[in-house]
């Protein structure tokens, strides 16, 4: 008998259920004839988890021959992040959001056919965590260089996005019958991509102009899912923004130093070594991060965001 150090979801067994459910398919339909495991980023892009794609290679009961894709989410100490991991919970919190709160509301938008991400075909947590779920790169999804940062025409259709979340969280939160509940402000999600993702060229300039089709797209979408809720006013939302702002002062120090810096270290950033002073020096240095905290730290003062 396998024990659980031998037991690893790198092997076709672990896949079987995957392809069954992808293509909806009784396990004796179909074999796994190959796998092949690659990282589907140069580099641990998320941080707190490396990530992985697998090609399989399978044989229907008829004989024809199909290949399929899926990318591997998996916790592992080789990536930055160690205790915190845990103690946030930060897996078992995406898995919940996968499994539940994604397809519940993906529900309240099916008539509009709005997808909020990817298909998750298998979560494990024992004796490994992982989250296999659908490759979008077979929609021709790609992922954009981080140091490059987002369009304006990419933020628009993002924010229009993080909006219809926002309003089906909402109509969700009516709902259910929780005697504690909680969400968040929107502000949050909304300062963090503007902050993090949109381009130097946008990211002050048009930020007043994200914010107001982000609360358009919301309006409509809290109307189109015919929410009991009082949709809050541009004014109120500004107003919120405001009091959240020292997000964005945290998030510039930060996040968005990071996505710029194309050397991309955590450990080092946070280690208190010869080696971490050396990198840090060099981010702080580096032109585009100059560049992009001598735009955004006058705004924020400006906006008040520091009071």
């Amino acid at each position: 008998m396998a024990t659980d150090c031998e037991i690893t979801w790198q092997e076709a067994a672990f896949f079987v259920d995957v392809v069954g459910t992808d293509l909806n398919l009784p396990h004796d339909a179909f074999c796994i004839v190959d796998l092949q495991i690659s990282g589907a980023t140069a580099k641990p892009a998320g941080f707190m988890s490396l990530i992985h794609r697998v090609k399989l290679r399978i044989r229907l009961a008829g004989g024809e021959e199909r290949t399929l894709s899926y990318v591997v989410k998996e916790k592992s100490d080789q990536v930055f992040g160690g205790e915190v991991v845990d103690v946030m919970q930060v897996f078992p919190k995406e898995i919940e959001v996968y499994e539940k709160f994604i397809p519940a509301f993906e529900e309240l938008w099916r008539r509009d056919g709005v997808k909020f991400g990817p298909r998750v075909f298998k979560t494990t947590t024992s004796p490994f965590t992982v989250i296999v779920m659908e490759d979008l790169r077979k929609d021709n999804f790609t992922m954009k260089e981080s140091c490059e940062g987002l369009s304006l025409k990419d933020c628009k259709r993002t924010v229009q996005k993080l909006a219809r979340f926002h309003a089906a969280s909402v109509v969700y939160f009516e709902q259910v019958d929780y005697q504690i509940a909680f969400y968040g402000s929107p502000s949050f999600d909304l300062l963090y991509f503007i902050t993090t993702s949109a381009s130097n060229e946008i990211r002050t300039s048009k930020f007043d102009h994200l914010i107001e089709y982000y609360h358009h797209n919301l309006v409509e979408g809290l109307q189109r899912l015919s929410s009991k809720s009082t949709a809050p006013t541009l004014q109120e939302l500004h107003e919120d923004i405001r009091a959240h702002g020292l997000l964005m002062c945290a998030l510039s120090m930060d996040g968005a130093m990071m996505a710029l810096f194309p050397d991309k270290d955590l450990e080092l950033m946070c280690a208190e070594t010869s080696a971490g002073v050396a990198y840090r020096r060099k981010l702080y240095a580096e032109p585009c991060v100059v560049a992009m905290l001598e735009q955004l730290v006058p705004f924020i003062w400006e906006r008040g965001f520091l009071k």
